[in-house]
């Protein structure tokens, strides 16, 4: 009998397992519209070149920023996997050999200072003053009608007066973002272009993420649909956070866009934005990014299941809060 009373337990416990009563399944609401799913692209991009950036390459790129700004880098001995080049005072770092996306930057001490740059390019104008360094630095992109202005803002540092016990900010540098748009539909992960700049419009820093891309077609789906695709994400979300702290997930809004997965792969991917709640009963805005296409080719957070940590993530970050830091005192972006 005592037997028996243990195997019985034993199912008992299996089951529960099984059915979730110890990894309950967030609940999802999927209340959104979705944007523009009518029209999802029939094509994906690869890469142009599936070749890594190489030495002779990341010394090219040195070379030209050297004679372009006056600055005195020199492209020695470094890690292959990501090349980063620095004297103490400029840096250049090849961050993905892949998509030879790579950020430079000046020496910006002359910049840490208790008062506005003067002469910082007006907003208005200051995409004019960034597509110029492109086109001198040869980065240009050729198509034009892909490149659209992301965001206009500017770096401001912040300074604690202990007279005042007030806190000044100063406008330093003017950034201008340039993102990507394939099929009318805005590409996001990590390709973009950030130009920033100081007095007189010089060229303080770059961000080049801009690969070169090979289109593909695919066959279009019968399942591409709305109503399909809300149920399809409420899968993956339920998937991703299932055992975690995430209890429910809120997605407010659906937008079709193509996603670079920073891989070699670009392709039509559903954009959400939402809240998550945690076991506290916190609610945290949160974005994900989902597939569309029947067989995709690209890498997603939320299909790897180890991703789930427990925690609130942000799968895609407006590019306005991308702002890369090029000292820790430079604090923050304004309008």
């Amino acid at each position: 009998m005592r037997n028996i009373s243990i195997a019985w337990i034993i199912i008992l416990i299996t089951t529960m397992f099984c059915s979730g009563a110890f990894g309950e399944d967030a609940e999802i609401d999927m209340r959104a519209e979705l944007n523009n799913i009518q029209d999802i692209p029939q094509v994906y991009y690869e890469y142009g070149s599936s070749a890594k950036a190489d030495k002779n390459e990341v010394s090219r790129l040195v070379e030209k920023f050297n004679a372009y700004t006056n600055t005195e880098l020199q492209a020695g001995d470094y890690d292959t996997s990501r090349p980063f080049i620095s004297n103490g005072r400029e840096y250049f770092e090849m961050y993905n050999t892949l998509s030879k996306a790579f950020i430079w930057s000046k020496d910006i001490n002359e910049y840490i200072n208790q008062s506005d740059t003067e002469k910082l390019p007006g907003k208005s104008v200051a995409a004019v003053f960034a597509k110029e360094h492109l086109m001198k630095l040869n980065l240009l992109p050729g198509a034009q009608n892909e490149m659209i202005v992301e965001h206009v803002g500017s770096s401001v540092l912040s300074f604690y007066n202990p007279e005042t016990k007030a806190v000044e900010n100063y406008e330093k540098l003017r950034n201008v973002y340039f993102t990507r748009v394939l099929h009318g539909c805005r590409v996001v992960g990590g390709m973009r272009i950030v130009v920033q700049m100081g007095t007189d419009g010089e060229l303080v820093s770059l961000i080049n993420n801009w690969p070169g891309l090979s289109e593909k077609k695919i066959k279009k789906s019968p399942k591409q649909n709305a109503l399909f695709l809300k149920e399809k994400s409420k899968v993956f979300l339920q998937k991703h956070y299932r055992g975690s702290k995430v209890k429910s997930v809120i997605v407010d809004s659906g937008t079709l866009v193509m996603y670079d997965d920073g891989n070699g792969i670009v392709e039509p991917a559903l954009l959400v934005k939402g809240k998550a709640m945690n076991s506290n009963g916190a609610f945290h805005d949160g974005d994900w990014i989902l597939p569309v296409l029947d067989n995709p080719k690209a890498a997603y957070t939320v299909l790897n299941e180890k991703s789930a940590s427990g925690e609130v993530w942000r799968d895609v970050i407006p590019l306005e809060e991308k702002q890369e830091e090029k000292d820790d005192e430079l604090a923050h972006e304004v309008e």
